[in-house]
């Protein structure tokens, strides 16, 4: 009997250290699986910071390409303004009203390109909000100050307005305007000739004004970002 007592009290030992290994063996795994999850959760988030970095690249390389644009083709207005001055004093109705259409086709380019830049802006400030670490970000290309230099856009379409003006005020000249004023100009939503000539000034105002809004929100979000990572830092630093 004794050697059956005896018997039973190993095989409970023996029990014992085989539980209190498989328990070891179960929390290791476990915590195997959970190391090897948050790496992977942090390999992820790596991979999606550096996505967010490179497409902010990219939208920065591309809004600087778009603003080397616009003071070319501000320009190619003012050059077709000149052609329009001149065509006037000659009296060269037809040509004077194709130099105007040229002059508002640009014009409607520059609307389009202002208005590129801003909708980078905005995709700009979507992704710094998603990249909490924006020490490294690249900064948008372009500020207030830089956006206000664009304001020579509507000087140029302010004298467009003026040229247009003095040549409906000429019988001859706005006969033939009644004749081209329905002419298709498909650039910044115009319909027409009329319609470039009668919104352009506000157009392009209304753009810069849009687009110096989206470059503040564009610096605030990453200031933003800057400062909550700043403060991560200091709490964690306690």
């Amino acid at each position: 009997m004794l050697w059956w007592i005896l018997f039973m009290i190993a095989a409970l030992i023996v029990g014992l250290i085989i539980n209190e290994r498989s328990t070891k063996n179960l929390r290791a795994a476990a915590e195997a699986r959970r190391q090897a999850e948050e790496a992977a959760r942090r390999q992820q988030r790596a991979e999606e910071l550096l996505s967010c970095q490179r497409e902010m690249l990219v939208v920065a390389e591309q809004s600087i390409t778009v603003l080397e644009r616009i003071p070319g083709q501000l320009s190619s207005a003012e050059c077709q303004l000149d052609q329009a001055e001149s065509d006037f004093r000659e009296g060269a109705f037809a040509p004077f009203w194709d130099s105007i259409e040229s002059a508002a086709r640009v014009l409607g380019s520059v609307v389009e390109s202002v208005r590129d830049i801003e909708a980078n802006s905005k995709r700009y400030a979507q992704l710094a909000r998603k990249y909490e670490q924006s020490d490294g970000a690249p900064a948008f290309p372009l500020d207030r100050l830089s956006v206000t230099k664009l304001e020579t856009g509507t000087a140029t379409s302010e004298r467009m307005r003026a040229i247009v003006r003095a040549a409906q005020c000429n019988f001859q000249f706005a006969v033939i305007y009644e004749q081209r004023k329905t002419n298709r100009i498909l650039v910044a939503g115009f319909g027409n000739l009329a319609q470039a000539l009668d919104r352009m000034t506000w157009q392009i105002s209304a753009s810069i004004t849009n687009l110096a809004s989206s470059v503040d929100i564009a610096a605030s979000t990453l200031n933003e970002s800057v400062r909550a990572i700043h403060a991560q830092m200091e709490s964690a630093g306690r």
